[in-house]
């Protein structure tokens, strides 16, 4: 094998142990009953930065004000990440964007509710979401990748078998 070959096969190698990781990671996540958002609006900076990945746990019995939620509203196509600074008799939530002056004007109720922010990671999200439009044309091309790379492997063998 060749050193451009070698590399090939190194970085084929690489990234299918970076996917095996990631497949893992977000298995674990899933049974633990964690979830990734990708962070797209800048309504939470500088607490939470847009183009995080942000970790979010399941909704607990009970929520406090300053609580950072992710929920959905009707007629959002993404879900929404804000901070509780209200919670009515009736337990609905008021919630606000750390970098919003006002709070949103519709209430949160449970059945909204998406999970609780336990951690993000910087950039990330964006790296993610970035990924997921190339998904299927990456998948095919490491596929290709993958079958040339062992196709080449057995022509060598091959090769080296013969006298």
């Amino acid at each position: 094998m060749n050193a451009r070959e070698r590399t090939a096969a190194f970085l084929l190698s690489a990234l299918l142990i970076a996917a095996a990781a990631a497949l893992t990671l977000l298995t674990a996540l899933q049974i633990s009953g964690m979830s990734l958002y990708i962070v797209l609006s800048k309504s939470m900076e500088p607490t939470v930065p847009h183009g995080s990945l942000a970790l979010v746990r399941k909704p607990g019995a009970e929520l406090h004000n300053a609580d950072i939620v992710v929920y959905r509203m009707e007629g959002h196509p993404y879900p929404i990440m804000h901070r509780i600074v209200g919670i009515g008799s009736d337990g609905a939530y008021t919630v606000k964007g750390d970098a919003n002056s006002k709070p949103d004007p519709l209430p949160v109720v449970d059945g909204q509710l998406a999970g609780v922010y336990v951690a993000h990671l910087p950039l990330v999200g964006m790296l993610v979401y970035y990924a997921q439009m190339w998904t299927v044309p990456l998948g095919l091309l490491l596929a290709g990748l993958l079958v040339y790379t062992l196709m080449r492997l057995r022509q060598r063998r091959r090769s080296a078998d013969e006298p």
